[in-house]
């Protein structure tokens, strides 16, 4: 018998399903070896994360558009997805999909319901995808965990699942983490050119993050601080476009 954990975002570098997927994955394998094999659907240019390549893995060849729909269906029409997972003890979702599992115990974890509290910040695809499967996943689990208490009470509020389904686990620190040496410092100053005093961000460029706010606020604390820069650190996500031409436009 095995756990099986679904590490499809971190495959497909999903930000932060990804980081949160393969960050976990790592944790507990390193507490219980040999207990777990790795579920992911598969593209050609996938790769594992580092330090995976050697666990047990069981693989479904299937894109990721392709992948979600099947899953959607399958629980639609209470399909069984078992045979997926042979000799399985427990599954674990880790991102927003649920395999239709009629004989093997459920876990999914829910990061947020961004998509449903504020549309606008979604693709009407992935909105549409996620406010019509969602609910399903959710009551068919045969647990959630959720990342924050704010989630849970949202969970029960909007999808009306019962609050002892749901447990909250925080999401901890990375181990690399932790306070720089002088000479790091340095080194990271002198590598991206940093000035002397500045504010950072740190997240995936998409308009939930708020990023076109935050150079509004910006440039109204430039008067009073002439000398601060903004240090944006993140990747493209989607829906983007609007926060550049804020930046181009900006004075500051």
């Amino acid at each position: 018998m095995t756990i099986y954990y679904d590490i499809s975002a971190a495959v497909h570098a999903r930000a932060g399903l990804g980081r949160y997927a393969s960050s976990l994955a790592r944790a507990l394998l390193a507490e219980h070896e040999g207990a777990f094999t790795l579920f992911y659907n598969d593209t050609p240019d996938v790769t594992l994360p580092p330090g995976l390549e050697n666990v047990p893995c069981r693989v479904v060849r299937a894109g990721y558009k392709r992948w979600r729909m099947q899953v959607w269906l399958g629980q639609l029409l209470r399909l069984r997805f078992d045979r997926l997972l042979p000799g399985a003890a427990l599954y674990h979702a880790t991102e927003h999909l649920l395999m239709p599992l009629h004989d093997i115990p459920t876990v999914l974890t829910v990061h947020d319901l961004i998509y449903h509290l504020f549309p606008r910040y979604h693709k009407p695809l992935n909105y549409m995808f996620l406010n019509l499967a969602m609910p399903l996943f959710c009551h068919r689990a045969d647990a959630i965990i959720a990342v924050s208490q704010s989630t849970k009470r949202e969970l029960v509020r909007h999808y009306r699942v019962p609050a002892d389904k749901v447990t909250v686990i925080y999401e901890a620190a990375d181990p690399r983490f932790r306070p720089p040496t002088e000479k790091q410092i340095a080194a990271a100053r002198a590598r991206y050119h940093l000035p002397t005093s500045y504010l950072l961000t740190l997240c995936v460029i998409e308009p939930r993050k708020n990023h076109t706010r935050f150079l509004h606020a910006f440039e109204r604390l430039c008067t009073v601080e002439p000398d601060l820069y903004w240090v944006i650190v993140g990747g493209k996500g989607w829906l983007y476009e609007g926060f550049f031409a804020a930046l181009e436009r900006s004075p500051v």
